[in-house]
């Protein structure tokens, strides 16, 4: 599971500039899997709300693609 999660953020990074990867996507790790949905771990509860307010339909949409949505 975690190897998918390293080629869905590979995907990401090509689509977003090298600087707003490097801050919030590359720091966010697979926790687990848990009734069906990804649980991911960011650094701290900023970044949580960044991610969720700014990335969460993109990596939705690359965790479907990988056959990993709901």
């Amino acid at each position: 599971m975690k190897e998918i999660w390293e080629e869905i953020k590979k995907e990401i990074r090509s689509e977003l500039p090298k600087n707003s990867f490097s801050l919030w996507i590359s720091p966010l790790s697979l926790l687990e899997r848990r009734n069906g949905t990804l649980v991911l771990g960011c650094p701290n509860r900023f970044s949580k709300n960044w991610v969720a307010e700014n990335y969460k339909e993109l990596i939705q949409e690359k965790l479907d693609k990988a056959g990993l949505g709901p």
